[in-house]
């Protein structure tokens, strides 16, 4: 018994290595979005409204594919879904080097859109079959940030060796490393609860209700944290802080984001599961109101208690709607609503600044906040009562 035991627990940490590291290689042309936007105006001489719609055809793509992949999880083989979301990753990102009109560029990127979006909510998917889910989102946060930050600084090397449009080479490889080892990845098709845990035949999974609760609740914040996220950095400036000054905050801000994923770690043992969901989006909406109080004080305040609060969040969330279905099925449909409301966020937020003011976009923003806690009730109440009728099984 116990070297079989064993050999589960091994394979469980490689099942989480595996898992992790397709998370992290397809979120990192994600966290450079912001990069590749100067690449396409800088060196691809298109204009900044033709860059944007880059950006938003790859975001579209990607909440295309993740609720491509929610759709087929249970049906289609998960080394197929697995290696046309790598493969489609790498391809549209390695043709992004050289493809140079903007039809081209709109149809490469949407490919690499459709790639992240499959892969992100595949990861999800394997993290929802896992046990303590919570805990291994946040250990997912935390690389995926470290990884970001170790990213930014290496980029004007890597621009200055080897010029800007080859930015897209980095994050063409790191999918494309991972296609031999998609047939390691833990299989989603079966059905399988994670060991530890049996739950009753009524309790099999959440109602359609419950289902789109979760889903519309991570779309509605996600809209809300969004469009503030976007616009953090001009909030700072239009305070009278200089750019410099406000990119030396949100710098800090990444290492506070760690502090708030290392403590949804340390927190990811409790039972409880409103106050994890509640407290982090208060805090969010408070930092909201705070950072446009037009002090700069305030305004670093504020900026430290959105990025503290999101980033202890997203992994009770994403453990929230693993919990409430262990088939991955809302986990891997919740990521095309992040994707999406990521999307859509930015773009209404820049409608309602077009004057310069951004109080309008802060209380948005904490209005979304606000409907998403009601939003999260329903599926909230479903992981109640599925912990009821949950027992432990303990293998001695």
């Amino acid at each position: 018994m116990s070297l079989a035991l064993e050999s589960k627990g091994k394979g469980d940490l490689l099942d989480s290595v595996i898992v992790m590291a397709v998370g992290v290689a397809v979120i990192m042309t994600n966290l450079l979005a912001p990069m590749l936007i100067g690449v396409y105006v800088d060196s691809f001489r298109l204009t900044l409204a033709e860059a944007g719609y880059t950006a938003a055809v790859y975001m579209a793509g990607a909440g295309a594919g993740a609720v491509l992949a929610s759709w087929q999880l249970l049906s289609v083989r998960t080394p197929l879904l697995l290696a046309f979301a790598l493969s489609a990753l790498a391809i549209g990102n390695l043709a992004s080097v050289n493809t140079h009109s903007l039809e081209g560029i709109l149809a490469v990127r949407l490919l690499a859109g459709l790639g992240e979006g499959v892969g992100f909510a595949l990861m999800g998917a394997g993290v929802a079959r896992m046990n303590n889910p919570n805990r291994l989102y946040a250990v997912f946060v935390v690389v995926a940030l470290l990884m970001g930050t170790a990213v930014q600084y290496a980029i004007p090397w890597f621009r200055s060796a080897f010029g800007a449009p080859m930015l897209f080479v980095p994050i063409a490889v790191a999918p494309a490393c991972l296609l031999p080892f998609v047939g390691k990845f833990p299989s989603l098709t079966e059905a399988e609860r994670p060991v530890g845990i049996r739950a009753s035949r009524s309790e099999e999974g959440p109602s359609r209700l419950d289902f789109w609760s979760g889903i519309v609740a991570t779309f509605v914040v996600y809209i809300a944290y969004g469009g503030v996220a976007a616009f953090v950095e001009r909030m700072g400036v239009n305070i009278g802080i200089s750019a410099d000054t406000v990119a030396k905050v949100l710098g800090m801000g990444y290492f506070v984001a760690l502090v708030g994923a290392l403590a949804a770690i340390l927190t990811a043992h409790l039972p409880a599961r409103a106050w994890k969901i509640v407290i982090p989006l208060c805090l969010v909406a408070g930092a909201m109101l705070i950072t446009v109080a037009g002090d700069p004080i305030a305004y670093r305040i504020g900026v430290a208690a959105l990025f503290f609060g999101w980033h202890f969040f997203v992994p009770n969330l994403m453990g929230l709607m693993s919990l409430a279905d262990r088939s991955g099925r809302l986990a891997a449909a919740v990521t095309g609503a992040m994707e999406c409301g990521f999307a859509i966020g930015p773009a209404i937020a820049g409608l309602l600044a077009h004057d310069g003011s951004f109080e309008t976009v802060a209380l948005v923003g904490i209005g979304g906040s606000v409907l998403s806690m009601v939003l999260f009730v329903p599926i909230l109440r479903h992981v109640r009562r599925v912990e009821t009728h949950t027992a432990p099984c303990v293998a001695r």
